[in-house]
């Protein structure tokens, strides 16, 4: 499996989202803008294996979640005026390495700030703060709704289009497990469904869903895509399916079709039928084209038995599916646990009025496709092309990768940008602990780099 936030990313460890933000006086953005001028040491952090952190910003602070060097599950609050450093641990401890275990964060409309992570098929990990805007009041919570939270995985947080909190995770195992959504108030939180979105049974056998991102349309409505999986072996994959949602509680097919909760295999949402076997990986995305409708890429193996990958492209109440790789090279995954990828793409991305996708592969490296806007025919195939001034980023040992967390929404009024990077061994040790004599280490196993909080001023 894939196992970044919310299952793996493109190229390198760059997790992307839109973060919470508050409105800025001029005044308090240009001191924001003046105090972003270089790498801002946050904290020293597990570095044994790849695992998501992350970061949100509110007003004039940025609070930033992460595995300490003691691996404690650890939030920092950050000022960006004066690049002044509060942090708190959570009474939580991480393993050290399954990079499942992702850290989120959520700032919501009433000021309250959300914690979760730590978990793989484990207890719920939950902190928040108990004083609106107080990040001393942050604390560890016995549970949200207080059931369905003993197998935790995935979990993620969401804004639905009227500003209120959902939180959305999987309750089981890797081919046996159930998604549920819940909903914060501002006080409590609620099951804001009385049964799973997504079952955990097909018949008599078990299953688990595998969604992309829930993204939301110009409308702020929902939409996702998922595949399933048969068992923890991730050969077992099977089908595309997809569905969307004005509000996360009633949800439709891709014919408008309002669907039966919860949906399982034989539900109408099916994108493509594919067997288990044929190469379908669960790292699909779901984004949209220039006239806002849906579009999912997802690999699989053509009729040679090579690596392709698919376009499925909503017209209408049809899908359009079509390859738009055409390669001579197969990739020959399986088993569980975190499985480094030879093949990773972004999902269409809208530039003007040109739909682009970054692609990656081990035989054939980054490639980007230019497509029709209407076919999705590919016009061009070329190599990455970077433009604008690049930012220089801290560097790490040898043995460590550079992992970064793009942060795309800034203070309000600023044009500052921010990421955070750290380094951290490379995925590809299957969630089991690593050798202590591994050169260049630290004795006794310490694992451990720096977490920088990196600023643009220029916005790029």
């Amino acid at each position: 499996m894939l196992s970044s936030r919310f299952f793996g990313r493109l190229f390198e460890f760059a997790l992307s989202m839109v973060v919470s933000c508050n409105w800025l006086s001029p005044a308090l953005a240009s001191e924001v803008d003046a105090a972003a001028a270089k790498p801002l040491l946050v904290d020293r952090v597990w570095a044994g294996t790849r695992v998501g952190f992350d970061a949100v910003i509110a007003g004039t602070k940025a609070y930033v979640g992460y595995y300490d060097s003691e691996r404690y599950l650890t939030v920092a609050e950050v000022d960006l005026q004066s690049g002044t450093i509060s942090k708190k641990r959570i009474d939580n401890r991480y393993g050290g390495w399954d990079s499942h275990n992702y850290v989120t964060l959520f700032y919501d409309a009433h000021g309250i700030l959300h914690v979760t992570g730590n978990e793989h098929a484990t207890k719920l990990v939950y902190a928040r703060t108990q004083v609106p805007g107080d990040f001393s009041s942050l604390e560890r919570q016995t549970g949200i709704v207080g059931n369905a939270e003993e197998k935790v995985t995935y979990p993620i947080f969401l804004e639905t289009k009227n500003g209120s909190l959902a939180f959305i995770y999987r309750d089981g195992g890797s081919g046996n497990g159930n998604y549920i959504i819940d909903g914060f108030d501002g006080k409590k939180w609620n099951r804001l469904l009385s049964t799973p979105l997504f079952s955990n049974k097909d018949g008599a056998d078990t299953v688990s869903a595998y969604p992309t991102y829930f993204v939301r349309d110009k409308d702020g409505d929902f939409h996702v895509a998922w595949v399933w999986r048969a068992s923890p072996d991730a050969r077992t994959n099977f089908d595309v399916s997809y569905a969307s949602s004005p509000d996360l509680v009633s949800w439709f097919n891709a014919k408008g079709d309002r669907l039966e909760l919860p949906i399982t295999p034989t539900s109408d949402v099916k994108v493509e039928s594919i067997p288990q076997g044929a190469g379908l990986f669960n790292n699909l995305r779901l984004a949209f084209d220039l006239k806002d409708r849906p579009v999912i890429s997802y690999q699989k193996y053509d009729q040679h038995g090579y690596s392709q990958v698919y376009h499925a492209a909503l017209r209408g109440r049809v899908w359009t599916i079509a390859p738009f790789t055409n390669w001579n090279y197969r990739w020959n995954f399986g088993g569980s646990h975190s499985i480094a990828s030879e093949i990773s793409f972004s999902g269409v991305l809208r530039n003007g009025q040109v739909l682009t996708e970054s692609v990656h592969s081990s035989r054939y490296g980054n490639q980007v496709y230019k497509f029709d806007p209407e076919t999705l025919g590919v016009i061009q195939v070329g190599a990455p092309v970077t433009t604008g001034r690049s930012v220089k980023l801290p560097s790490f040992a040898p043995y460590y990768g550079s992992y970064q967390l793009q942060i795309l929404a800034s203070p309000s009024g600023s044009s500052t940008k921010y990421k955070l990077v750290w380094g951290a061994m490379p995925p590809g040790n299957h969630d089991e602990p690593r050798s202590c004599n591994t050169p260049g280490v630290l004795p006794g196993c310490e694992f451990i780099s720096e977490l920088y909080l990196v600023s643009d001023p220029e916005g790029h």
